[in-house]
């Protein structure tokens, strides 16, 4: 199932358009649409192989007279013990790998749809419980900054780079310090929820409980599909698996070549091939192949930004805001003036909702720089620079990937 939708918000892909992508990507997971395709594809290579090998086997029996049976010794009707043990690893292995990896594919596919529908009510909450849209784009530029973390963690698990990071960043977004490169590299998840949970409790975002319970279970998922991506089982698990079958599948010519054996060897083996090739797929279902989640679609549905009525017009003074406030901890803001009344100015007072009467001045902020450690955003960037070019100088493509906006 390897999706044919871009994600790519430069194409005028919409946040609604991106959903029903997704929808329709999860529900082809069920439809038996394309199950043919992958079948020949996973199965045409060793249905081929047996067929040479069970075909010289039977070019021996009938062409040139000489029992393959007789022809090892074997005394008649034999079947050696060892065929037994062959069978039941074979049998065992696979059955246990299969049972192993759809579990691990159901868990996955409930911590994804958690994850995005946490995420979904998270953002409304959040964006329905504020009237500045400074604040609705730091929201969004947050949720956005998890989900390019997980991007980078999906990258670097199953070294698979080859889905740019810009693809989940809208393009409003793409000047925000937050997805400097440096900072990328430099913070992952623990730094950005402090810095999301502190600018809540500052912005007096975080009274909510029912948005908190949101918040901690939408992060408890993103923590299931870390576990999934970073444990897994050996792979010499599965080549155990992978040299048991095909040692059975071998064997069985060998001690029952009667033709009726011989022509159903190679549709045996594409049964037991799908089967762990399924295995494969079910167990790592973060790529492109036909059995893996929409994993994609769904980041980039997250990712995309909600509009309210004129948040896009002041985006750019948002974004100025919020990365003064991410670099120099400077969250002043002289406000807008709407039928001459100043609103939307930093330091004010708390007008509506939880904690109203309160003072929102951002005072106990932390910045980029302090939450890794720097006294200036400027040695921040020196320090993670020189690291990022060592990494890459010892042959690590992780750098790279993550200057997303040096490529042309």
């Amino acid at each position: 199932r390897n999706s044919t939708h871009s994600t790519d918000n430069s194409e005028g892909f919409n946040r609604d358009r991106l959903q029903r992508v997704a929808n329709r990507e999860f529900r082809s997971l069920s439809s038996s649409s394309g199950v043919a395709s992958w079948t020949v594809r996973i199965c045409w290579r060793p249905f081929l192989m047996y067929a040479l090998y069970c075909g010289g086997i039977s070019y021996m029996k009938l062409g040139l007279h000489i029992e393959l049976h007789e022809f090892l010794l074997f005394p008649p009707n034999y079947r050696p013990y060892l065929m037994g043990v062959l069978q039941l690893l074979a049998a065992f292995l696979t059955g246990f790998s299969l049972n192993e990896a759809a579990a691990r594919f159901k868990t996955a596919m409930t911590a994804l749809r958690l994850f995005q529908e946490d995420m979904d009510n998270l953002r409304s909450m959040l964006l329905s419980s504020t009237e500045d849209p400074k604040f609705r784009f730091a929201v969004q530029v947050f949720i956005a900054w998890l989900v390019v973390l997980m991007r980078k963690n999906i990258s670097f698990f199953s070294e698979d780079f080859s889905s740019p990071i810009s693809d989940v960043i809208a393009h409003e977004f793409r000047d925000c310090r937050a997805f400097d490169p440096e900072v990328l590299w430099s913070c992952d998840r623990p730094q950005v929820e402090f810095l999301f949970l502190t600018f809540l409790r500052n912005a007096h975002l975080d009274k909510n409980k029912q948005m908190m319970s949101n918040y901690n279970s939408a992060i408890k998922a993103y923590g299931d599909m870390l576990n999934l991506l970073m444990v897994k089982s050996p792979a010499t698990k599965n080549m155990l698996g992978l040299v048991a079958v095909h040692a059975f599948l071998l064997t069985i010519p060998l001690v029952n070549p009667d033709l009726f054996t011989l022509g159903a060897m190679p549709f045996i083996s594409c049964i037991f091939v799908a089967i762990m090739g399924l295995t494969q797929e079910l167990a790592d279902p973060w790529g492109d192949d036909f059995h893996d989640l929409p994993l994609k679609e769904v980041m980039a549905v997250i990712a995309a930004p909600v509009w309210y009525e004129g948040d896009r017009v002041v985006a750019s003074d948002s974004l100025a805001w919020l990365n003064r406030g991410l670099v120099d901890n400077k969250w002043d803001h002289a406000g807008h003036s709407d039928c001459g009344v100043r609103r939307h100015e930093i330091p004010r007072e708390k007008k509506r909702g939880e904690d109203k009467g309160q003072m929102v001045t951002f005072d106990d902020f932390r910045t980029l720089a302090e939450v890794t450690g720097h006294r200036t955003y400027q040695s921040f960037l020196e320090e993670k620079r020189k690291d990022m070019e060592e990494a890459e100088g010892r042959g690590r493509r992780m750098p790279g990937y993550l200057r997303w906006n040096k490529i042309v």
